[in-house]
């Protein structure tokens, strides 16, 4: 397996046989490269390799232009890609979750807490540590995700991007490792970048609710990623066969053992 990184945003790129699938960096390169190792050997050894490019909005467009088989996307298609010969089904949710570089220490917050150090108000956790906070720019989904929350934190949210000196990480990778660097370091990420990258960052429990995928399923944890796999509305043949083995038992044992719910049922939008 050969890899390459290509500007600051990160996406997969698999090629087998002439299939090309271009993927998130919430799908991560370790999720991939699993993946990948199981579709080789159980679809007649076909060869692979992976590489990292930059922008990854490009991958839908070069599904919907015939460039490549498969994109793979943390968000739906908007209105008029669905017109253009192309669709997008869910397979995967995962829990979005509150990060800290304080791997040693047990980390739990309320949302007050949230609003708090969201606003500026709360600077230090209880030991007197400095809150190094890191955000994500006002276009990604991630602020979408994070407003969720509650209107109140939402506006400590908007609070947080007027201040200046606030470090912003443009993509889920980036965003990880500057909150791994910063000494108690706080972020965001999915539950599973941070499980198959292993990175050094322990998911906070927020409200008594631990960002497990029991409590994603039961619906106690409210805050989600989705993967979406976008295709031409006919894929190929091969492209079918490799959506396929996603959806199998073994695609769903990597996906789960890499912090994901599979979705079963294949809805397109």
């Amino acid at each position: 397996m050969r890899t390459k990184t290509l500007g600051a945003g990160i996406a997969a790129v698999m090629v087998i046989t002439g299939l090309i699938v271009i993927g998130s960096a919430l799908f991560t390169i370790t999720q991939v490269g699993g993946i990948e190792e199981t579709w080789r050997t159980s679809d007649m050894g076909t060869a692979t390799k992976i590489a990292l490019l930059s922008e990854m909005r490009g991958a839908i467009k070069a599904v919907i232009a015939g460039a490549i088989d498969i994109g793979l996307s943390s968000s739906p298609l908007k209105s008029k890609k669905r017109e253009a010969d192309s669709a997008a089904a869910i397979f995967a949710r995962t829990p979005f979750v509150l990060v800290t570089s304080r791997t040693e220490k047990e980390t739990r917050m309320t949302t007050s807490d949230l609003i708090y150090i969201y606003s500026g108000i709360q600077t230090t956790w209880p030991d007197g540590a400095p809150i190094r906070l890191v955000l994500r720019p006002e276009s990604d989904s991630d602020w979408d995700v994070l407003a969720r929350i509650s209107p109140e934190f939402e506006r400590s949210l908007v609070e947080a991007a007027s201040r200046r000196g606030l470090p912003v990480g443009f993509t889920d990778q980036e965003a990880m490792t500057m909150v791994e660097k910063l000494p108690s370091g706080l972020g965001t990420a999915s539950l599973t970048a941070v499980i198959a990258e292993k990175r050094a960052l322990r998911a906070i429990t927020i409200d008594g609710v631990a960002p497990t995928l029991d409590n994603l399923a039961n619906g106690s944890h409210p805050l989600e990623k989705s993967l979406y796999l976008v295709t031409r509305t006919s894929p190929r043949d091969l492209a079918r066969r490799f959506i396929a083995f996603l959806r199998s038992e073994e695609g769903a044992r990597i996906l789960t053992e890499t912090g994901n719910l599979m979705v079963a049922s294949a809805n397109s939008d």
